[in-house]
């Protein structure tokens, strides 16, 4: 029990110790909301991979970053060109069982697929 009207020397662990006022306001709602966190996306059509990138980042230019395309035996590197906040680049490979990842310009690998 806290003592009242007195002060207290021990950390505040939680708990409303002082009055406290509420405030009624309108509805708030959301409209709409839309998150995307897909930056790569593998569709596979006939004989073909087809890899799409996107930067879905509002105020950031991906640049510099590289897919690599991993297979039992091979390793590609594709270099992504610069995109822009919003744009998207698409590559079609040849079908196979491959693993794909963005790495970024220090090594880090940022997806794997």
């Amino acid at each position: 029990m806290l003592p009242v009207n007195r002060s207290f020397d021990w950390a505040n662990d939680g708990g409303i110790i002082r009055p406290v006022e509420l405030w009624v306001t309108g509805k708030q709602y959301i409209k709409e909301l839309t998150i995307t966190a897909k930056p790569v996306i593998l569709e596979k059509e006939g004989s073909q991979i087809k890899i799409t990138c996107r930067n879905n980042l509002l105020s950031y230019t991906v640049q510099g970053y590289s897919l690599l395309v991993l297979d039992k035996e091979n390793k590609k590197e594709i270099r992504i060109p610069k995109l822009l906040p919003g744009m998207s680049w698409t590559t079609i490979l040849e079908k196979g069982d491959v693993t794909v990842q963005i790495v970024r310009p220090n090594g880090e690998i940022v997806v794997e697929k």
